[in-house]
């Protein structure tokens, strides 16, 4: 009777073996996932490395040409942190993942998009001073990008009332976009050029100077700043303005130094000096030989000293640069009296 009982028990051992084989078989599980870009494009052979958090155990597998790994075998007992990572593209990184039991199932599943840009440090890499500068870091660009948008927006609206003729909406506007970005200066070269066409020539120079603090050597500002005094009435500090925009447009930007010396001449006509305009039109002229309001300016003062044959040349190289110039009617209408 004992030996019948002793049989028994070892027959029921032996048919729970199975069992216990059976589980021990279901400790491996799968971590799996696709990484993309950030227009969606798989990238290949990415290093993809899973370690374990709370357990001994690490693994590594690469990406396919379709973006995707998968590494069965990850001891199902522990949680993971998964690590995607590949030259050109910062790293990312997930934590707490669990495997799942199988490839077909929602389990063990974690998808990353890489940013193209140069490998950093990653949290879970990182000494507590490294995080807290992160973080300041991280505020301070998320100051710079609502900053960005504040001035964005008014910069936007301004540009789209100026261009309506609503220009104390504009300069309210960009008004905003200075306070925004103060060390913007196209927003105060705006606001400059809006004060300008309301004809308050003071805080138009005012403004245009502040725009220069922040870029000197802006040949246009320069040659806008010349236009401010001369409507305030300053030739001197005007002549000095467009004097610097030449100075600094002429090696780069000819066609910015003739605007800067016909300014010039433009003073000397209204000052009733047309010696010293003929001599600024000569090199405005120089500079860029199509500047059409040059060549119908230098045209007049020619045809007021009696060279009439130069007068006529400047006056139909005037139209046919520009047939329907403001100037025009008035060019065809001397022309066709000196011709009689």
């Amino acid at each position: 009777m004992k030996a019948y009982r002793a049989a028994r028990q070892i027959i029921v051992l032996l048919a729970l073996l199975p069992i216990v084989f059976g589980l021990l078989q279901a400790q491996s599980g799968v971590v799996r996932g696709v990484v993309t870009d950030e227009e969606g494009k798989p990238i290949k052979d990415v290093q993809v490395r899973i370690e374990g958090m709370n357990v001994n155990r690490k693994y590594k597998v690469k990406t396919n040409k379709k973006g995707e790994f998968v590494h069965i075998g990850v001891n199902l007992q522990g949680t993971y942190r998964v690590i995607a990572e590949k030259e050109g593209y910062q790293g990312d990184f997930a934590e707490n993942l669990r495997p799942g039991f199988d490839r077909s199932g929602p389990g063990g599943v974690v998808n990353f998009t890489l940013k193209k840009g140069e490998a950093r440090k990653m949290a879970f890499e990182m000494s507590d001073e490294e995080i807290k500068a992160a973080r300041e870091a991280a505020k301070d660009a998320e100051k710079v990008a609502a900053r960005s948008a504040a001035l964005q927006a008014a910069f936007n609206a301004g540009v789209e009332a100026y261009n309506a003729d609503q220009f104390e909406v504009a300069r309210q506007k960009f008004e905003e976009a200075a306070e925004a970005a103060p060390d913007e200066p196209n927003a105060w070269a705006n606001l400059a050029q809006t004060y300008y066409r309301l004809e308050q020539w003071d805080k138009a120079i005012e403004n245009y100077k502040k725009a220069l603090e922040l870029k000197p050597d802006d040949p246009s500002l320069l040659q806008n700043l010349g236009g401010a005094y001369a409507s305030a009435g300053n030739s001197e500090e005007s002549e000095k303005a467009y004097a610097r925009a030449v100075e600094v447009a002429s090696e780069t930007d000819p066609t910015v130094a003739a605007a800067s010396h016909y300014n010039m001449a433009v003073n000397h006509i209204n000052a009733g000096d047309n010696e010293k305009a003929r001599a600024a039109l000569e090199k405005a002229l120089a500079a860029d030989p199509e500047h059409a309001e040059a060549h119908y300016q230098m045209g007049i003062i020619l045809l007021g000293v009696g060279e009439m044959e130069d007068s006529l040349a400047h006056l139909e190289k005037y139209l046919a640069l520009d047939p329907n110039g403001p100037n025009a009617q008035v060019a065809k209408d001397l022309l066709a009296s000196l011709k009689q």
